[in-house]
């Protein structure tokens, strides 16, 4: 994904809420933040909650 994608996505996200473009985020990244997360924690469960934190995250503190 390019930057200028990858800040699109961010603005849908934040001014308006966009799920579809929260979804389309989530694909992108969530199996890279996954292998990133497991090469840290070694655990397969701790990387899945790790991850689900970030989104989460993401998705909660959207407007700000």
């Amino acid at each position: 994904m390019i930057a200028a994608a990858l800040k699109e996505l961010i603005a849908r996200i934040a001014l308006n809420d966009d799920s579809a473009a929260y979804k389309k985020l989530f694909l992108h990244y969530h199996a890279k933040l996954l292998s990133f997360s497991y090469t840290i924690t070694h655990c397969k469960e701790s990387s899945e909650e790790v991850v689900s934190d970030v989104f989460l995250k993401i998705w909660t503190m959207r407007k700000t």
